[in-house]
């Protein structure tokens, strides 16, 4: 079996993700929902390539970006095992982004929402 490298990407505005180069993250600058969703579906594209050559293995999206992603659009691009999606906090982050959206990927694995406070 052959061994396979992912990269690892970050999805934000420039002043926000450009810093992440020094730790060999992959920038790609977003300043819209829009432009992100369209970085996602094609790093999606090339990592469930045949050839898998540019893989990614984690995204991290600021998670403005990610609130502003319909929901049927964000089903598809986090569909499969890879990439992994992963929302972060920009500066005035909504706290609450990453735990939706990993509320409803739980929902959706499991049939349950066991992440609720109720």
């Amino acid at each position: 079996m052959a061994h396979q490298d992912y990269t690892i990407a970050i999805i934000g505005p420039h002043d926000l993700v450009s810093g992440f180069r020094a730790l060999g993250v992959e920038v790609f600058n977003a300043d819209s929902s829009e432009e992100a969703l369209k970085i996602i579906t094609d790093l999606k594209k090339q990592t469930v390539s045949e050839d898998r050559a540019g893989a990614y293995g984690v995204v991290f999206v600021i998670d403005f970006l990610i609130n502003g992603i319909p929901d049927d659009e964000y089903q598809k691009v986090t569909a499969g095992a890879l990439p992994s999606i992963i929302a972060i906090p920009g500066l005035n982050g909504d706290k609450e982004a990453g735990t939706r959206k990993l509320r409803q990927l739980t929902e959706k694995a499991i049939g349950s929402d066991i992440l609720s406070n109720e």
